[in-house]
């Protein structure tokens, strides 16, 4: 399959997030295990694989639902996944950005 580019990939990243904002998840795993359904990776490739901005930004959405769903902060996140303090404050930064962009393009 081949990577979006990177306006599919925020359009995946945001569309995502809205269908999975209302749904309830058993634990963080559940979340994990649907979050890799949607977007085709391997929890292997979503979690650790650093060279794709697809895998990243759906590691980001991951870490952004994870915030939403579970009320996990940065320091949460980054002992869970391993990843520098800064990259996750990074992030959710981003996503919360393409979300809001995504917000006002439709108004």
């Amino acid at each position: 399959m081949a990577e979006p580019n990177r306006s599919e990939s925020i359009k995946v990243s945001v569309s995502l997030i809205n269908r999975l904002k209302s749904e309830k998840f058993e634990d963080q795993y559940d979340l994990l295990r649907r979050v890799c359904h949607e977007t085709g990776l391997s929890m292997g490739d979503l979690l650790y694989n650093r060279g794709c901005e697809y895998h990243s930004l759906s590691r980001h959405t991951l870490w952004h639902l994870l915030s939403e769903k579970f009320n996990w902060g940065p320091s949460r996140i980054m002992k869970e996944t391993g990843r520098d303090h800064s990259t996750v404050i990074y992030g959710l930064d981003k996503v919360r950005k393409y979300i809001e962009d995504s917000e006002n393009n439709l108004h």
